[in-house]
């Protein structure tokens, strides 16, 4: 059995969440920048960019906290990743309570003036082009096709105080652009002689079109999707991967993984990562993998080349310290035995 670890879910993810919640957009909104102490906001101004050679869990928070506002600065960052205060059970990096107050503060007043948006354009649905947050001007837009001023207005009238709001004129309305997305949805079998495949299909709130993604090899492809449905060019945006790697098939990587002296790890923090000079991914979406204390693992990937990498939490950061390298057969299983370097810090 494969021991499966949950990768990040990332700072931007878990916000596009909430806002999918609110406001019923799959797509996620522009970055959240979170209240801070003004002594915090004037270390993070004055910081420079960070290397490129830090750790990945600094590099991770450096990244979130940036995109949230926060104080972001190497030696704060670096401070919190051993700070007993600073816990991950908000989000994806270390944030002391003050902070996680600060963000949660800010997100319930975006969360108020999103549902009274959607409370008001319940009556106004052909005009309405849906609602998203503008995290880098700290606004919620609604949008519409017609009288913004008006709905402005009558926005404030329903939450029943100023607030956080921006309205902006768009082409199309939301139940508009959900129909399509519903159309497109409804009649993907076509595709198939294009030897193309749909990745997905979605409404882009802020760009105010459906956005629709596919494999395929050919660099045609996504024009002539995009003209089978007959509709503006500003209405549905098609792009293509350009590889086809959909359309491949996939096999299983069956591994063991042994200490230079020959021996099963034993309870262990390694986690597997993957490179392949070719196209395609091994695993299965946001699911990490690690080894399990007898040595094994297993994962699926696209048929090709691959090196699979076992690595270890050294001082630092994350290192590799064993590889090996397999071809993965179409529908087939191979199988790998790797073996740690000497020394390799097996429990983090």
């Amino acid at each position: 059995m494969p021991i499966r670890v949950p990768r990040r879910l990332g700072a931007i993810a878990a916000i596009a969440i909430l806002v999918a919640v609110a406001c019923g957009t799959p797509t996620p909104p522009s970055t959240p920048a979170a209240a801070q102490p003004l002594e915090s906001a004037q270390a993070s101004a004055g910081s420079l960019e960070p290397p490129s050679t830090l750790p990945a869990e600094i590099q991770h928070a450096i990244d979130q906290r940036q995109r949230f506002g926060l104080r972001s600065d190497l030696a704060w960052v670096e401070a919190l990743a051993v700070d007993p205060r600073a816990t991950i059970q908000f989000l994806d990096f270390p944030m002391l309570p003050e902070e996680v107050a600060a963000v949660q503060a800010q997100q319930a007043g975006y969360d108020a003036v999103i549902h009274a948006v959607n409370r008001y354009a319940a009556g106004f649905l052909d005009e309405f082009g849906g609602v998203y947050i503008d995290n880098q001007n700290h606004v919620v837009v609604a949008l519409w096709t017609a009288r913004v001023d008006t709905h402005r207005i009558g926005i404030l009238d329903q939450l029943g105080r100023m607030g956080p709001l921006r309205v902006r004129q768009v082409r199309y309305s939301e139940r508009v652009l959900r129909a399509l997305q519903e159309k497109i949805g409804g009649d993907l079998d076509w595709i198939r002689i294009l030897q193309a495949r749909t990745l997905s299909v979605g409404v882009d709130t802020i760009a105010n079109l459906v956005d629709m993604e596919i494999s395929s090899r050919d660099p045609v492809a996504a024009g002539i999707v995009a003209a089978h449905y007959g509709v503006p060019p500003d209405m549905l945006r098609v792009t293509s991967d350009g590889t086809g790697v959909a359309l491949m098939p996939w096999g299983t990587v069956k591994g063991m993984v042994v200490t230079s002296g020959g021996h099963a790890p034993g309870p262990n923090s390694l986690i597997l990562r993957w490179r392949s000079d070719g196209p395609g991914d091994c695993g299965g979406g946001d699911i990490g993998y690690g080894v399990g204390a007898d040595g094994s693992f297993e994962l699926p990937c696209i048929v090709g080349t691959w090196t699979m990498f076992v690595q270890a939490m050294e001082p630092g950061g994350w290192t590799d310290v064993g590889h090996g390298q397999v071809v993965v057969p179409a529908n087939g299983t191979v199988h790998v035995r790797i073996v740690l370097d000497a020394g390799a810090n097996l429990r983090g």
